[in-house]
Order: C-alpha cells, then structure tokens, then sequence
C-alpha cells in the first residue's frame, strides 16, 4: 500500500448525500408562446418559468432552505474525492476521521431540523395551493400541482458513509496477479490527482476566507466600526478550514504546521465581539490576515 493510500484509508471516510426537493417552478408553454408571439421572435426564442405559489412560498423557501444548509454545512466540513483533472470536483467527499463524530451528530441534526420544515409546509401546502391559484390569475393551472403526499414525498435526505478503497482490495479478488497490479496502479495514480483535488480545494478556499477576513476588518478599521458589518461566522469559518487543514494526513508539511500555527494565533484568537468593540483590533487582524495570505500563496502545499 502507498503512502497515499494509507493515509486515505485509515484517516478518511467517504461521504455521500442527496438532497431532493419540490422547487415550485413550472413552465407555462401557453404563457411563453403568447410572450413570444408577441414578441415576433422564432418559436425557441425562451420560455415563461412562473412560480406555483407565487405569494404563497414562506414555507416552502424555508424547508428548502433548511435542506440547503445541511448541503452547506457537508461542504465546508469536507474536501472533495476527485480525480477528475479539469472541470467541478462533484462526488463524494472525504470526511477526516477524526471529525466524523461531530460531523455525523450535525448531520444528523440539521438532517432532523430539515424534515421538521418540510412536514410544517406539507401541513399548509393544500392552503398555500388555494392562495397562489388566486394570485396568479389567469396563469393558475391546477394541474401544476401535486398532490400533498406527492410534495411531501418530493423532498428528502439521504446520506452515506463508506471506507476509502484501498490498493490492497485488489489482491483478494479471484483475478490474475498481474491484472489486481495493474488496478493497483491505476488506484495509486488516481489517489495521487484526488490528494492534489483536495489540497487544492482547500487552499482555495482558505485563502478566500483569510482574504475576506482581511478585507471585512480592514474595512472596519477604516470606518472606524462605523457601518462596517463583521459577520457572527467570519472566524468560524476560518477555524472549520484550519481544523480540517490540522487534521491532514496526506503528507507531513512543517510550512503547513506552522501555518496553521500562525492561522490560529493570530485570526482566530479573538472573538466576533471583541473584533467588532475594537476598530483597532480588527485593523491589527486584518494586517495580519492579509500577511498569512500570501503565505498560503506561496508555500508548498504538496
């Protein structure tokens, strides 16, 4: 087993989801052809996407939101596992396991919390049907809408957890020698690109954090906290990514070690409050996050 392998086998889990929902969103081809008609456009010139309850979705904006967060939350906790080498990293992500108690126990919360949103707008659904039918006019359509069990059945969490494959599953199967070397290989040379994936989605997006730290603080300095927001996550968000990048185990990198180091005593040593009470603060951070900027920059990360 390589030490690529090894790393990801024992120290990572991969996590799957699906999130399923009902948008709302139909497409009115009676509408789309009079606005084209009229228009004087050729027949796929676009289409009319009205909204099925159309000042009738409160509920609807907030299960769905719900479910969106539990997306959110299993983004920012994870890297990707990809070896794709151009475009999105989609697919599992790699969850470290020394997080996954945590992590699964939030899951599993924000999961709970979602369901809870989505029976509280099921239970309105019928009512918010009758008033979006009023409100669209001569655009309303019962056929656009399902029933109630329908939309509840619409929306939906999954999630799943499974080990990392390792090079050494190939060697049990009832396959010729030299063919399990040869997917042996073919694992290796993946799990060298989902390594590179990964580490590079990290630092992405920790230097878009530390970035936004330097820039919202710096702000506040300068307007002397004078209209100049700090947001409740502003650090938090830096600490998820520093606590991910800590619990790394793709390699050993002392410029990593003492990034973190740097990271965690000088931006998330104070709180939102003490930051937002003292312009001085912030601006004192601020420089320092634009400092640890460039270095995440210009270190190697692997």
């Amino acid at each position: 087993m390589n030490d690529i392998n090894n790393a990801l086998s024992s120290n990572y889990l991969l996590v799957s989801h699906t999130i399923n929902k009902w948008s709302g969103k139909k497409t009115d081809r009676k509408a789309s052809d009079e606005i084209i008609s009229g228009a004087h456009a050729v027949h796929n010139a676009g289409r009319f996407v009205k909204d099925a309850l159309a000042g009738a979705n409160a509920e609807l904006k907030v299960a769905s939101a719900a479910l969106d967060a539990v997306r959110a939350y299993i983004y920012a906790n994870t890297l990707p596992y990809s070896s794709a080498t151009s475009g999105s990293l989609k697919g599992d992500r790699l969850l470290p396991t020394m997080r996954s108690m945590e992590f699964i126990a939030t899951v599993d919360k924000l999961s709970a919390e979602a369901e809870l949103r989505c029976d509280e707008f099921a239970a309105v659904y019928d009512q918010r049907v009758t008033e979006a039918i009023a409100n669209l006019g001569t655009l309303a359509n019962q056929a656009d809408y399902p029933s109630k069990d329908e939309v509840r059945a619409a929306f939906g969490f999954t999630s799943d957890y499974t080990p990392v494959p390792d090079t050494g599953d190939y060697s049990r199967l009832q396959i010729p020698a030299e063919l399990a070397e040869k997917f042996s290989a073919s694992m290796v040379e993946k799990e060298r690109i989902v390594m590179d994936n990964a580490l590079g989605d990290l630092r992405k997006r920790l230097l878009q954090e530390v970035e936004r730290v330097a820039k919202t603080l710096g702000n506040h300095y300068e307007r002397g906290g004078v209209k100049s927001p700090i947001g409740k996550n502003l650090i938090n968000n830096v600490r998820t990514l520093v606590g991910i990048l800590n619990d790394t185990t793709f390699t050993e990198n002392a410029q990593l070690d003492k990034l973190v180091g740097a990271i965690e005593k000088r931006l998330c040593g104070h709180t939102v409050e003490q930051l937002r009470a003292s312009p001085t603060l912030a601006g004192n951070v601020a420089k320092d996050a634009v400092q640890i900027s460039k270095v995440i920059s210009a270190i190697e990360w692997f």
